[in-house]
């Protein structure tokens, strides 16, 4: 009995002479069965020692039927690992009940990836069928299947999508939970799953045919157990029960057709299945639809199990490692050399006699755990106990990061050429090289690009990328995406980084064109035509339309955005198609192009958003800082250009705060008559001093009113602080006690949101108000420690106060 036999046994005493027996049927059949688990290199190269050495006919692999075409494609020299089966289904004919039958929605689609690296089972199955003359099956049910073949139906919760297929669960999704393997780690000794599994099944690779069989067992008695502990009930469920009916017909039904004996064949599966019940060969029934499976590069960062790909490993690039260093001595080297290396470049001081100190300490771990060599675990604790010279929660953050780094990898993999491109991907990686961008599809990791779209090379990129991320493909995004219509108009910072989902997304998009180009435009005049009367959302997709350089498309949308503003009253909407059709007049006075269609646009604009004032008078606290940002984007184009009706907005503004119920906006209103000149700052001044002699309602209104006034000012602030602070201390000194403690929250929450300028110009006004001298006011107050933290204390305490009464913000 082998260490893994009785590893088991100790945790299932009550079953264990079951599971060997169920264990010895199975691997004394003729029919070969090889359990694997997916991405283990040790598994790897024991399949293929077995088929080196059986030379069957044919091989059965846990692979979706839909993808068989692509056997050729998988094993081709210039295939180079990781890569990804990937699969689409779209639901037609809504046969899977997912669509919602109350609303006008698009068919389901439902993806799944089934990646596979150089040390894949699976993988080195198919490459090594290759070699010694034996024939390829895909075994498993074609995704989309397992939605029409569980036991429950499976749908989504009502108002969810579905959830994207992964292609084959983990051992944790088909046990259920992680109570099973954690108990079984805590059986052995061990402290996780992984730890578990490398002890057990990755030590070192079977020498001899002896050696290759114990092992074969082991893992059979190992996934025995697994499955003896899940219920058959969660099988029928999650669809697993289906998936082997399919496999069990696939089997006999190939072997039928080739005249095959079971002797002539070998099985390679998860150890799940390979106690699947070979008489139920009742193989369910594959929905109808329109199917897409291609073969797309895959990357060790998105199969990492970090990543939430659940049957995924902790850290590819060590397991490439150990796939490709037979030397357990040299890869443990190499691997602690590349990991201080990383760390020495990002900060840490760590020598020659560091790594030596990391291997020596890693074999002691070893020995102490049990294990002949040391793995994955024991590395990682060395490198914490002989390099991090303090917490490592805080001091050892950099050694995490380059244990996950280097563990992980960046590898990106490649299709052979065979495999052909669609159309639109072959024109987008053709796009990527002629603007100097094939660097994105290499490696897996964050590409920060800056870009002056003055310059030619540049606006290329702009384009290409503008018009990919329109396509809803993941290449990256604009860093500081949040200023959104404040950015540099002419520089862009973008933050790129590739990943399988890229390719997938134009796959997915191609029928909307050939081209990235015709593709965007296909989109976008879909989604113009979706939009409406919804003048912010148009003008944004008219703006993109100009990033992308879709001319045909902006004079669509230029058309479209006419009808919007003249039929949105919404404010912030209006204010968003202003805003957008002034960065439109930029680019095109830079270009040189007619800019007359957009300015009469922008004027339009300008004119329905100052109607849309009144619409404001009463919107939630929520809305306010919308409001506060459309008040202030229109006051600031009154002042710098002359075309503009200003008077027309400032009527609107002023109807508003005679009209508005809410403090906080008439503050805000006032203010913006300030900052616009049409009112003096005294004028808001004596309204916010007017606080002072209503009732205590009145009173404790003068907060929020004073917040909406700081709220819109900058030219109010610099020329009026004076009567601004003369009114705030008016209101102050009128309150009675118990009015000025809940005021005075509110007042200093007002001041809060001012920048530090604006607080000490306030502070300079206070000083002149009674009398002192500002440089007084802002000494440096000396105190002990001791007092400081009891400062501190109460200001904190003062802060939760404020929480509790939502005093935080005014009202």
């Amino acid at each position: 009995m082998s260490a893994t036999d009785d590893t088991v046994a100790r945790a299932l005493p009550d079953d264990a002479d079951a599971i060997r027996a169920q264990v010895d049927a199975v691997l004394g059949g003729d029919l070969h069965w090889f359990p694997v688990r997916h991405h283990s290199p040790t598994v790897a190269h024991a399949v293929e020692t077995t088929l080196r050495a059986r030379r069957p006919k044919v091989v059965f692999l846990e692979a979706p039927h839909e993808a068989q075409h692509l056997v050729p494609a998988l094993g081709a020299a210039d295939t180079r690992p990781p890569v990804a089966l990937y699969s689409s289904f779209r639901d037609d004919d809504d046969v899977l009940g997912l669509r919602d039958p109350d609303a006008e929605a698009p068919p389901a689609r439902l993806p799944s990836w089934y990646p596979m690296t150089a040390y894949s089972p699976e993988l080195v199955a198919i490459r090594t069928a290759a070699a010694v003359g034996a024939e390829v099956v895909f075994m498993d049910l074609p995704h989309w299947a397992t939605y029409g073949n569980r036991g429950d139906a499976s749908d989504p919760p009502e108002g969810k999508a579905p959830r994207a297929v992964p292609g084959r669960p983990g051992l944790h999704e088909l046990v259920g939970s992680r109570e099973l393997t954690e108990r079984l780690a805590g059986a052995a000794g061990h402290r996780t799953w992984d730890e578990t599994w490398d002890t057990l099944f990755e030590r070192h690779r079977p020498r001899d045919a002896e050696e290759l069989e114990a092992y074969r067992r082991s893992l059979a008695t190992f996934c025995a157990a697994i499955r003896a502990c899940t219920p058959r009930e969660s099988l029928e469920r999650d669809g697993t029960l289906a998936r082997e009916r399919f496999m069990a017909a696939t089997i006999d039904r190939t072997l039928a057709a080739r005249g095959l004996e079971e002797r002539d064949a070998v099985v390679i599966c998860g150890g799940f299945h390979l106690f699947l019940d070979r008489d139920d060969t009742d193989a369910p029934p594959i929905p109808a639809g329109t199917a897409h499976t291609t073969l797309v590069p895959h990357s060790y960062p998105r199969i990492s199990e970090l990543s939430g790909y659940a049957a995924g490993n902790r850290a590819p690039a060590w397991y490439q490692r150990v796939h490709e260093e037979e030397d357990a001595e040299q890869r443990l080297l190499g691997h602690v050399v590349a990991i201080l290396g990383r760390a020495r470049r990002k900060g840490m001081r760590l020598a020659a006699a560091d790594t030596l100190s990391v291997v020596h300490h890693a074999h002691l771990l070893a020995q102490l755990r049990g294990r002949p060599q040391p793995v994955l675990d024991d590395i990682h604790d060395a490198i914490v106990t002989c390099c991090c010279k303090g917490d490592p929660a805080v001091e050892g953050a950099r050694l995490f990061e380059a244990m996950h780094y280097v563990g992980t990898g960046t590898r990106v993999g490649r299709v052979t050429a065979a495999v052909g491109l669609l159309p639109l991907v072959r024109d987008f990686r053709e796009r990527l090289a002629a603007t100097g961008m094939e660097d994105l599809v290499d490696h897996d990791e964050v590409l920060k690009v800056d870009l002056d779209i003055r310059e030619p090379a540049d606006a290329a990129r702009s384009v290409l990328l503008h018009r990919v991320v329109a396509l809803g493909a993941p290449v990256g995004h604009l860093r500081d995406a949040a200023a959104g219509f404040g950015q540099t108009l002419f520089r862009e910072k973008w933050r790129l980084r590739w990943t399988p989902e890229l390719e997938a997304a134009l796959v997915e998009k191609s029928l909307l064109g050939d081209t990235v180009e015709a593709a965007a435009t296909a989109l976008v005049r879909e989604r113009l035509g979706a939009l409406g009367a919804e003048a912010g959302q148009v003008a944004r997709e008219l703006l993109g339309a100009v990033r992308m350089e879709l001319p045909a498309l902006s004079r669509e949308a230029e058309e479209h955005l006419g009808h919007a503003i003249d039929h949105d009253e919404r404010f912030g909407s209006l204010v968003q198609a202003f805003v957008a059709l002034g960065q439109l007049l930029r680019r095109a006075t830079y270009a040189g192009t007619d800019e007359s269609a957009l300015r009469a646009l922008r004027e339009r604009a300008f004119a329905r958003a100052s109607f849309a004032v009144a619409g404001t008078r009463e919107l939630p606290d929520e809305e306010h800082p919308h409001v506060i940002e459309g008040l202030r984007a229109l006051a600031d184009a009154t002042l710098q250009d002359e075309g503009l009706d200003a008077e027309l907005y400032v009527s609107h503004v002023r109807t508003a705060a005679e009209e508005t119920p809410v403090p906080y906006l008439r503050g805000a209103y006032l203010g913006i008559l300030a900052e616009v000149r049409r009112i003096p700052v005294e004028e808001v001044a004596d309204a916010l001093a007017a606080h002072a002699r209503g009732a205590v309602e009145v009173q404790l209104d003068a907060g929020a009113f004073l917040g909406g006034v700081l709220a819109v000012s900058r030219a109010t602030l610099r020329l009026g602080a004076r009567p601004l602070v003369a009114a705030v201390d008016e209101v102050l000194a009128a309150a009675a006690t118990e009015t000025f403690l809940t005021m005075a929250p509110r007042m200093r929450a007002a001041l809060e949101e001012l920048r530090e300028p604006q607080k000490n110009l306030l502070a300079d006004e206070v000083a002149r108000l009674y009398g002192e001298a500002s440089e007084t006011v802002r000494a440096e107050l000396t105190v002990s420690a001791e007092a400081a933290a009891l400062l501190a204390e109460l200001d904190g305490e003062a802060a939760r106060i404020m929480d509790r009464w939502h005093l935080g913000r005014p009202a």
